[in-house]
C-alpha cells in the first residue's frame, strides 16, 4: 500500500510540513538528512519504523514479509472469515449437528480474537508513525454521514462483542444450553453486523475513496 512506495525509496523528495514549529513547508531529499548506523531518513519517524518494525517490511515489498500498513487488508479478511463462519454455524446449529457448530464457533471466536489483536497492533503502529490514531476518511457529502453512521454503530457494538462472544462460548461449552441459547440471540446479530460492517468501513475508507 502506501509505505512501499512513499517510505522505501531513499531518493523520494519527503514533505516535513507540519513536522516542525514554524509549520513551514520543506520539501528535502531524504539522502541528505538524518543519519543512523550507515543509513540515511528522512525524519525520525522513518528511523522509529525500522526499529519497531525492522527495514524488511518497509522496504522489500516483493519478499513476502507482511507490511504493517496492510493490516487493515488483512482485518477485512478476518471479518470476512468471521461472516462466514457464523453463518456456517448457524445452519450447523439449526440441523442439530452440535458438535460442527462448537467447533465452528470456537474458530469464528479465535478468528476474531486475532482480528482484534491486528487491529490494536494497527491503531499503535498508526499513531507511532503518523501521531494519529485513525486514517482519515475521504468521502465527500452524504458518504460522510453514512461513513459515520456506520463506522459509529461498528465501533459501539463491536466493544460488546469480546464479553458477549466470551460468555456465550463459555455456556455453549459448559452445555448450559438454556442459559446458552438465550444470550447467543443478543450475541450472534450483533456479532455478525459488526463483521459485515468491518468489511464495509474498511472498503469505504481504504478502497472506495481514495
Amino acid at each position: 500500500m502506501g509505505v512501499c512506495s512513499n517510505v522505501g525509496r531513499q531518493h523520494a523528495s519527503v514533505s516535513l510540513a507540519g513536522l516542525y514549529g514554524d509549520g513551514a513547508n520543506r520539501s528535502i531529499d531524504a539522502q541528505h538528512t538524518f543519519r543512523v548506523g550507515g543509513r540515511q531518513y528522512a525524519d525520525s519517524r522513518l528511523f522509529r519504523q525500522r526499529r519497531l518494525f525492522g527495514s524488511g517490511a518497509f522496504e522489500n515489498c516483493s519478499t513476502g514479509t507482511l507490511n504493517v500498513d496492510e493490516l487493515p487488508a488483512l482485518n477485512a479478511i478476518l471479518n470476512a472469515i468471521s461472516i462466514v463462519l457464523l453463518t456456517v454455524g448457524l445452519q450447523f446449529i439449526k440441523r442439530r449437528q452440535i458438535e460442527r457448530h462448537r467447533m465452528t464457533m470456537i474458530i469464528a471466536f479465535c478468528v476474531s480474537v486475532l482480528f482484534l489483536v491486528f487491529y490494536l497492533l494497527h491503531k499503535w503502529w498508526l499513531h507511532e508513525t503518523t501521531g494519529s490514531w485513525n486514517t482519515t476518511f475521504k468521502g465527500q457529502g452524504a458518504w460522510r454521514f453514512v461513513y459515520f453512521g456506520i463506522l459509529i454503530s461498528h465501533v459501539i457494538l463491536a466493544a460488546t462483542v469480546p464479553f458477549l462472544a466470551s460468555i456465550t462460548l463459555f455456556r455453549g461449552l459448559k452445555r448450559m444450553d438454556a442459559r446458552h441459547r438465550k444470550i447467543a440471540k443478543i450475541t450472534y446479530p450483533i456479532w455478525l453486523y459488526v463483521s459485515v460492517t468491518g468489511v464495509l468501513v474498511y472498503f469505504m475508507l481504504y478502497r472506495w475513496f481514495l
